[in-house]
C-alpha cells in the first residue's frame, strides 16, 4: 500500500540509485586500488576509507532530526555526485593516485553514511502513519536488492566496457539520484 504514495515511489527509486551506486563503487573501487598498486592490501585499505562513513550514522540521524530532510539528502547526492565526477575526471586525465582514491573514497563513505538515516527518517515525511511499517519494509528491500545487483552490474560493465565508462554509469546515477530527490514534495 505505500507505494501508492508518489514520494514514496520517487524515494524508493533513489533509494535504488543510492544503494546501487555504493555496492558498484566498492567493487570498481577495489579493482582500480589494485590496479594502481598491484596490492590487496592495499585494496583493503580502501575498502577501509571506504567503509569509515557508517560509523558517523549517528551524527547523520541528529543532522536528520535537525534539519529540512529532503534539503540535507539534497546536499548529500551533491556531494557524491561531485566525489564520483572528481575521480573520474582525475582517471581520465591520468592524474588519479591512489592517495587521491583514498581521500574521494572517505568522502562517499561519510556522505553514504550520514545519507542512510536521513533517507530512512524521510520515509516517514511521504507516506501517511498508517502506511509507514510497510514502507520502512519496501524501502529496505530495494535497498537490499542492490547488494546482489550493484556488483553484478559493475563486474559487468568492467568486462564489456572500460573503467571509465563504468564510473561514468555511477556519476550518472548520481545525478539520477539527485533529480528524483529533487522531485519529492515532502510534508
Amino acid at each position: 500500500p505505500s507505494l501508492r504514495f508518489r514520494d514514496f515511489r520517487l524515494l524508493c527509486a533513489s533509494t535504488i540509485f543510492m544503494e546501487a551506486t555504493r555496492w558498484m563503487d566498492v567493487l570498481v573501487i577495489g579493482w582500480l586500488v589494485l590496479q594502481l598498486t598491484g596490492s590487496p592490501m592495499q585494496v583493503g585499505v580502501a575498502g577501509a576509507f571506504r567503509s569509515f562513513g557508517w560509523l558517523l550514522g549517528p551524527i547523520g540521524g541528529v543532522l536528520a532530526d535537525r534539519m529540512d530532510r529532503r534539503r540535507f539528502m539534497l546536499l548529500v547526492q551533491l556531494v557524491n555526485l561531485a566525489q564520483a565526477a572528481t575521480l573520474l575526471s582525475l582517471y581520465a586525465s591520468g592524474h588519479l593516485q591512489v592517495w587521491g582514491v583514498y581521500a574521494l573514497a572517505l568522502v562517499n563513505s561519510v556522505a553514504f553514511g550520514v545519507d542512510m538515516p536521513a533517507r530512512n527518517s524521510l520515509v516517514g515525511d511521504v507516506v501517511s502513519k498508517e502506511n509507514l511499517s510497510n514502507a520502512i519494509a519496501v524501502n529496505r528491500l530495494f535497498g537490499d536488492m542492490t547488494y546482489v545487483l550493484g556488483p553484478l552490474a559493475a563486474g559487468t560493465f568492467m568486462v564489456l566496457f572500460s573503467f571509465s565508462q563504468t564510473y561514468g554509469l555511477i556519476v550518472a546515477m548520481h545525478a539520477t539520484n539527485l533529480v528524483l530527490l529533487l522531485l519529492i514534495r515532502t510534508r
